[in-house]
């Protein structure tokens, strides 16, 4: 299906319900008229699934302060440079880099402002700052917050909920206001913001993720994710759920931005 390159390539690493979600943010970032001028940083690079499926070649650094995932992303060969290093502290000179990226990563750390401040200082002026996060509003857009409020459940809502950020290991779930004053107050130009990931599409990816919990259940016992591989999974899926990746979206539960350093 047209377009659906990154949710074909999610899908042979990634379960369907992230699949869904990465495969939009990757999307979304391709439809941007903002060059990904190097030296880039991937800041929270993970084990390098993004970067695996998103980047052609490699790219100059990733960062991330879990060890075991900078072991694992040394296998895929993305990065020329792999660094265990706190984003609050970045251990690179003033004006380094041109471009930081960082997917769905400064929701899970605490003091979050210290960290633009430190992308801030390690770009070279006219460098870019360009990221994901999910958005306070992904409460109203889950199925299952939705199900339970559907029903005066607000109670049962609230705990999912709960319990959803704490098995993400969420810690900032702001609204779009708060992360472009964030933004802002490190000291850079808001370029482009724009919400992604519609309803129906968060909802999809929620209803989802039960199925998704062994492969999740695998990363953390043995570094990686177990994926079913089976014939005609790729197809059917982009027939069930393909339409959600390239979806117009005015409303939606992430956050994308660009931000110039000037």
């Amino acid at each position: 299906m047209k377009n659906n390159k990154y949710f074909e390539k999610f899908l042979k690493v990634a379960p369907l319900s992230l699949a869904i979600w990465r495969a939009i943010e990757a999307y979304q970032l391709s439809k941007l008229n903002v060059e990904f001028k190097r030296p880039i940083l991937d800041m929270g690079c993970g084990f390098g699934e993004f970067a695996g499926v998103y980047f052609e070649r490699q790219i100059e650094v990733g960062i991330d302060i879990d060890d075991k995932d900078i072991l694992k992303a040394r296998q895929i060969k993305k990065y020329k440079k792999l660094i265990l290093a706190d984003a609050r502290k970045l251990p690179f000179k003033n004006n380094y880099f041109k471009t930081v990226i960082s997917n769905s990563v400064l929701e899970h750390i605490p003091d979050v402002g210290n960290v633009f401040s430190e992308i801030f200082r390690v770009l070279k002026p006219e460098g870019y700052l360009i990221y994901t996060v999910p958005l306070e509003k992904l409460y109203d857009n889950l199925f299952y917050t939705s199900f339970f409020e559907m029903f005066g459940l607000s109670f049962l809502a609230k705990q999912y909920f709960n319990l959803f950020n704490k098995v993400f290991k969420h810690v900032n779930m702001l609204p779009k206001e708060k992360w472009l004053k964030l933004t802002e107050n490190a000291g850079f130009e808001i370029v482009i913001e724009k919400e992604i990931i519609s309803k129906k599409a968060t909802k999809m990816f929620d209803l989802t993720i039960l199925p998704a919990l062994p492969s999740q259940i695998s990363r953390w016992l043995f570094g990686h994710r177990f994926v079913i591989s089976i014939p005609g999974k790729t197809w059917l899926c982009n027939k069930l759920f393909g339409s959600l990746i390239t979806e117009n979206c005015l409303s939606g539960s992430n956050f994308l931005v660009v931000a110039r350093k000037e």
